[in-house]
Order: structure tokens, then sequence, then C-alpha cells
């Protein structure tokens, strides 16, 4: 099986268990240093990917698109001169590599050159105008300017291309929640769906956009449809359960929850849907119990007793509800970082 298909179907943790042994047999292979860097990049464990990266760029020293790949690792890391070198070397292999430019345009946003940042991003996209990372930086970079109107504006139109770039639809729902405009959410992801052929990203963008903007009905529909297709990922069943809940379904979550992959590192969110069912049920008193064996299965540690001083009952349970996100989003990241320490190149 091909590592991207093995990557489509089990994960970037089997693809990065696939790749190890590769490169260890063929360790003159850049290419397989290259896919072994975006992987790990894909789990967050930035050290071990820029380490990656750096073998591939070693390696193949005049492609520009492994200097790239080394730029973009060590962005990640944030060591913007070392991103600056490997930008700057790889434009110096190929001007008009539209990437290494908008990586370059990355480092200025980070220094907050928004003029030269926003002049590569302009760079790039004469190159090529479908580049949709290069608009995303323009919106991002507008949102830090302030102005507001023309960053929606850029991330609407991202949106509405249906494109893979999930940053820019994450960007688009914070920044509309922000502004208190979650109903114009609604109405571009009725129209997308209405005039574009259903696909089953495109059911399950639909399905995301319309419960982030607090319609989990129309959510529950979507993600059902999705989900009897065959085509639905694992985070679109965990999207549909907490869809459930939100629009008093609580019957058919409670039963889709032991659906979900039977492996450790699920069990603190079953804990943790399970104990949004039990608030959502008025029993706040089981919520925090299911709360509490969450972040104890997430090995995170529980709330700060002063923070929860003076709340009871569902109040209290709330307040153990965002917590509990919050630490398992935390220990999610810390062990994607931490998945190598006991070997890999």
């Amino acid at each position: 099986m091909q590592v991207k298909q093995l990557e489509r179907e089990q994960g970037p943790e089997a693809a990065e268990r696939a790749l190890i042994p590769l490169v260890r047999e063929f360790p003159d292979a850049h290419q397989a240093y290259a896919a072994l860097a975006r992987v790990l990049m894909k789990q967050k464990k930035n050290d071990y990917a820029a380490r990656a990266a750096e073998k591939a760029a070693a390696l193949a020293p005049l492609e520009a698109r492994q200097h790239t790949l080394l730029g973009v690792s060590r962005l990640r890391n944030d060591d913007l001169p070392g991103a600056s070198a490997a930008f700057a070397q790889a434009l110096q292999l190929d001007k008009k590599f539209a990437p290494a430019i908008v990586g370059a345009a990355a480092v200025k946003m980070a220094d907050e050159n928004f003029d030269d940042a926003l002049a590569l991003c302009d760079r790039a996209l004469d190159i090529d105008p479908s580049l949709e990372r290069a608009s995303e930086l323009v919106a991002r970079i507008n949102m830090k300017q302030g102005k507001t109107d023309a960053a929606v504006e850029e991330l609407r139109r991202l949106v509405e291309q249906g494109g893979k770039n999930n940053r820019a639809l994450r960007a688009y729902l914070r920044l509309m929640r922000k502004e208190g405009r979650l109903d114009e959410v609604v109405s571009l992801a009725e129209e997308s769906l209405a005039t574009a052929p259903a696909t089953p990203q495109s059911v399950a963008r639909y399905a995301r956009m319309v419960g982030f903007a607090g319609q989990p009905e129309l959510a529950v529909k979507q993600y059902r449809a999705l989900i009897e297709t065959g085509n639905a990922r694992e985070v679109d069943r965990v999207r549909y359960i907490a869809a459930l809940i939100g629009a008093g379904q609580l019957d058919e979550a409670r039963a889709m929850i032991p659906t979900l992959k039977d492996r450790p590192a699920m069990k603190p969110l079953k804990d943790k849907l399970n104990g949004d069912v039990a608030l959502a049920s008025g029993r706040p008193d089981a919520a925090i119990e299911l709360y509490a064996a969450a972040c104890s299965g997430a090995r995170a540690p529980e709330p700060d007793p002063q923070e929860l001083a003076g709340l009871s009952g569902e109040e209290l349970a709330q307040a153990w509800q965002s917590y509990t996100a919050k630490a398992l989003r935390a220990a999610l990241r810390e062990h994607r970082q931490g998945r190598n320490d006991q070997g890999g190149d």
C-alpha cells in the first residue's frame, strides 16, 4: 500500500510507522525523508519533522521544494531566522517557486512586517492565482491590521471555492463568531450545498459550518446522510455526536458513542461525550464524574478548585465541560508531539 493511501485510510500515524523503517532501509532517499517530515508535521511533531526535512534538503540540495519544506518545518518550530534562510535558499534555486514565496511571506507576517508580507503574497498569486495558502495569509494579515471586512471577504471566497484549506474555514468560522455574524455562515453553507455537486467533503463542510453556527438540527441531517453513504471520517462521527447532543437527540448520541474507534486514545473523548450527554440530560453530578474521568484518562490535571469556587450544579458542570474540552485538546497536541520519544530519524 502506498504511503499516501495509507495516510488517507489509516491516518498520519500509520504513515509515519511505515516510513520510519523505509528511511532506515534507504538512507539516501530524500523523498522518504520529505514524506516523513510532512506526516510528522500533520501530527504536530515539529521537532522531528524539522530533523527529517533537514535530511531531505541535505540529500537534495538543488531542489527548491526540499528547502521550502525545511522552511515550513522551521517556521512551525518558531525558528524564524532558520525558516527565512531556507526559503531564501529555495528562491535562489527557483525564484518563481510560489510555495517558497508564500513561506517567506509567512515569516514576514510573523515578524509583523505586513507590507512586505502582502507584497510577497501578491507575487505568489501572480504566479499561481489558485494558491489558497497565499490568499489565507492575506486574510490573516487583514485581521491583524483590523481590516475585518476585507478579511471576511477573502476567507469567504476561499470557503466558497470549497478547497482543502481547513485553516481558512476555521479562521472564517472564528471570525464570524467574533463579529456576531453566524447567520451569514448558515446562508453561505446552504448556498454552497445548493449550487455545487454534493461530495463527502462538501457535505461534511456544510454540516460543520451550520453546527458551528448554532444550527445542530441541520448538522445532524447532513452528518447522518454522510454516515449512511459510508464516507464519514472519524472526526465527522465525533462532530455528528456533538450535533446530536446540541439538537437534544440524546438517546441516539448515547448509542453512537460506543461506535467510535475502540482504542485507548479515544476513551477520554468518549468519557467527555458521555459527560456532555449527562449534562444535557440534567445530571450535572454524573457529568462532572465523567469529565473527571476524561481528564484522568488523558493524564491532564483537574481544574483549579479556586476557579470553581462558588459554582454548583449545572454551572459547575459547565465549567468542568469547558475545562475538559481544552484539556483534551492540549493532551492530544502533547501526545502527537511526543509520540516519537522512543526513537525515529
